[in-house]
């Protein structure tokens, strides 16, 4: 189809068959012909129009046919803009109360989609964490530091139709001084806790284990794993572990591939393992134990995770190391 702008032709490159037009049927409301900036590329239903004509404020405009192949009746042209983007900035209340109405929205649809079945939930993630780029939205930014925290346990716990177990869910890294950050992780709850209504029944946390090759380096890492656990298991909250995972690093404090891994090394690895769970067990009052749960179930030749199961899904040692674990 052509476009006459004051005289100046323009082809979008696609007749009305293209558009979803059928022989001898009006086909109102199936062409729309876009207009794009100059540069932007034409065709398929697209006509770029010149800097030329921007500051237009009157127009001849025709639509029809270029090759003479088809005849049409037109009818109902309209014409539709876009005006430039205009921000209205919100102040500190207004955008509280919209960013409060999300919240209530999310968990209210989690809440509600898990009805009776769903009893433990997430309710807080990674609040240690200080991460500030682009993709980093913080609620407490909006919501307040303690409060966007009692705004979320309350719209759990009242949209829930059963008693609901909640936790606060942080990563612990093999290589975090894991005793101060369990005293700073505590610390937090203890300060949500403090209006005598906010309850966080528990604690998840994302373990991340290193076995380490270099033996004064690994003495400190099973020094720091009973550290851990002394420290969750004085909280008398209900303790999760999971996305347990387990790598190995080289002398030089180089991470090991599966592949690459020596019988010894995936031994000491396993050995590892077990002893990490023994010691949950072992720490954490039972009517405490919240379980574990494992990062990844099939390893691959070129990852650094050791895993329960080959990638043929044939049990590995470290299958073995889990099962003494849980003995």
């Amino acid at each position: 189809m052509r476009v006459l702008i004051n005289g100046q032709e323009f082809n979008c490159g696609q007749g009305p068959f293209g558009f979803g037009c059928e022989s001898n049927k009006w086909g109102r409301d199936k062409i729309y012909i876009t207009f794009l900036k100059e540069g932007e590329t034409s065709g398929g239903g697209k006509i770029a129009i010149p800097n030329s004509m921007k500051n237009l404020t009157e127009i001849e405009l025709a639509v029809g046919s270029g090759s003479g192949e088809w005849h049409a009746y037109i009818d109902n042209i309209s014409l539709h803009w876009k005006a430039d983007d205009t921000i209205i900035e919100k102040t500190p209340e207004e955008k509280k109360i919209i960013f409060t109405e999300e919240l209530n929205k999310w968990i209210g649809g989690m809440v509600n989609a898990g009805g009776e079945t769903v009893k433990v939930w997430n309710i807080i993630g990674e609040p240690l964490d200080k991460t500030v780029d682009a993709n980093t939205f913080n609620w407490a930014e909006y919501l307040g530091e303690v409060e966007y925290v009692h705004t979320a346990v309350k719209m759990a716990r009242d949209t829930a139709k059963v008693d609901l177990n909640l936790f606060v869910s942080n990563s612990f890294n093999q290589y975090d001084e894991m005793d101060k950050k369990a005293d700073e992780l505590i610390t937090l709850v203890k300060s949500w806790e403090a209006d005598n209504v906010t309850k966080i029944d528990g604690y998840n946390i994302l373990l991340h284990a290193i076995y380490a090759k270099d033996a004064i380096f690994q003495k400190g890492n099973e020094d720091m794993i009973v550290k851990l656990f002394t420290k969750l298991a004085q909280t008398g909250k209900s303790i999760r572990v999971s996305d347990l995972s387990m790598m190995v690093e080289n002398v030089d404090g180089n991470f090991i591939q599966t592949s690459k891994l020596t019988e010894d090394e995936r031994t000491a690895a396993t050995n590892y393992m077990a002893f990490i769970m023994k010691e949950y067990r072992k720490l954490i009052p039972v009517d405490k134990q919240f379980g574990i749960s494992i990062s990844s179930m099939t390893q691959t030749t070129t990852g650094y995770k050791l895993c329960p199961w080959t990638s043929g899904y044939n049990r590995s040692g470290m299958y073995e190391g889990i099962v003494e674990g849980l003995k």
